[in-house]
């Protein structure tokens, strides 16, 4: 697989920020994300990390076998002003404890206009 690096789609700081990744190994076969036993999504700004998403604390979650997604609740994103943070996204596959680095990117954080309290 080959890391993303560039930028998300903006979100909302009063809304859900939920992704999806659909990955795929070199070979182009749809990568099993059962074989992996840890995976995390860093949300920082100037090496200060914000938010963390993970397997361990449900924010993460195997949609499919080809799919993870994350979610941040607004409740989350309500902690971040307005501006642009780095995101990663790192996993570790059981069977041989490597981790890899997939998604290396940045995300404009708007102030939301709209909220359902």
């Amino acid at each position: 697989m080959y890391i993303y690096m560039g930028k998300l789609s903006a979100a909302s700081n009063r809304a859900d920020w939920i992704v999806s990744v659909d990955a795929k190994t070199d070979a182009g076969v749809v990568f099993d994300w059962s074989t992996v036993d840890a995976i995390t999504v860093s949300l920082r700004e100037k090496n200060n990390e914000l938010l963390k998403a993970s397997l361990d604390n449900g924010k993460v979650a195997h949609v499919s076998s080809g799919t993870v997604q994350w979610r941040f609740q607004p409740s989350d994103m309500a902690t971040l002003a307005p501006g642009t943070y780095e995101v990663g996204f790192a996993y570790r596959v059981t069977s041989t404890g490597i981790v890899t680095s997939l998604i290396i990117a940045t995300l404009n954080v708007i102030e939301g206009v709209a909220e359902i309290p």
